[in-house]
């Protein structure tokens, strides 16, 4: 794999997601300083079954009401 994300991995930017991801048992194959704030991090995870759905599955867990 290159150095950004391939086509097997993806960039989650939100620490909260990247949390949820990772009690799901989902892996992350790399960290890396996010372009416009070094001192944060953004998520490298490998695309794993059921990944895009336990995504969707915090995103309807986590709307915000307004």
């Amino acid at each position: 794999m290159s150095d950004s994300a391939g086509k097997n991995s993806k960039i989650i930017f939100s620490p909260q997601l990247a949390n949820y991801l990772l009690a799901k048992g989902y892996t992350i194959i790399k960290l890396k300083p996010k372009h416009d704030n070094p001192t944060e991090s953004v998520f490298v995870f490998a695309i794993d079954d059921g990944f895009y759905e336990a995504i969707d599955e915090w995103r309807f867990n986590n709307v915000s009401e307004s």
